[in-house]
């Protein structure tokens, strides 16, 4: 899937996460899971209205922020 040099070989974080994302995003096009689409409209304009409906969207939401930003060492924030 991806030819170029392992993750853990890429000192540059920006060139590291590029490759990562971009791994990802070849699994993800190639398999048949249906991921979750990235909403077209910020979050206040209605954004996100169909997953904050949901009964556990709003838990998906904060586990999502909250790992996405402990991967980057700002878990802290916002609490």
């Amino acid at each position: 899937m991806f030819s170029g040099p392992r993750f853990s070989e890429l000192v540059d974080p920006g060139a590291k996460f590029r490759a990562e994302h971009s791994a990802w995003l070849t699994h993800a096009m190639c398999s048949r899971v249906r991921y979750p689409r990235i909403p077209a409209k910020r979050a206040d304009t209605g954004g996100f209205d169909r997953l904050m409906s949901l009964p556990t969207g709003p838990m998906h939401a904060d586990r999502w922020w909250r790992v996405a930003l402990n991967r980057i060492g700002l878990g802290s924030i916002g609490r």
